[in-house]
């Protein structure tokens, strides 16, 4: 599957991945840092020529787009029949972050891609188990509960593919600069 994510910089991954380690709480599963991505428009499976033709129609369009000003914080845990997914809200000092999905499926249609229905949702997902399975994931949301990161630009957005036999892992394809960065 062919997707737009926003990637972390590197010190704010590393940022939560100290946070993490020091919550006090039980092991579980934390998903590897270069893993850490939050899809913002999901495209479905494609060929690497239509995903590049993608990834220049974005660039045209992202070059007139304004870099954003974001940060991670607020721990929560989202149940799902499935699983329990412990996450980090990612936050915009105004709607910018909504403004960028929908300009890169507005985008995505023009090329008349069929787009992911679900709305987007701005949490980072940290780790998820096994919907009944023993975990530490709620101390580690209690405990992460204030965690700030420090803001930083977002000058890119990600193309990335995501990989088979497991659900969080991808490659990326592309950046696609924001703003001409």
């Amino acid at each position: 599957m062919l997707f737009a994510a926003i990637v972390p910089t590197s010190p704010v991954l590393r940022a939560v991945e100290n946070a993490v380690d020091g919550n006090g709480a039980e092991p579980f599963p934390l998903r590897p840092l270069d893993d850490l991505n939050l899809p913002v428009a999901r495209f479905g499976n494609t060929t690497y020529d239509v995903a590049d033709r993608l990834v220049g129609m974005l660039a045209d369009a992202a070059a007139g787009w304004s870099p954003l000003r974001l940060s991670l914080g607020g721990a929560s845990v989202v149940e799902t029949p499935a699983e329990r997914r412990l996450g980090l809200e990612v936050r915009s000092e105004d709607e910018s972050l909504f403004r960028l999905s929908l300009d890169i499926k507005k985008t995505a249609e023009r090329m008349r891609f069929l787009l992911d229905r679900r709305d987007f949702t701005p949490v980072l997902t940290l780790a998820s188990v096994r919907a009944g399975a023993p975990s530490g994931i709620d101390a580690a949301a209690a405990a992460l509960a204030s965690f700030e990161s420090d803001p930083w630009w977002l000058t890119a957005v990600s193309m990335r593919k995501q990989t088979y036999g497991n659900d969080y892992a991808s490659e990326e394809l592309a950046q696609v600069p924001i703003g001409g960065a």
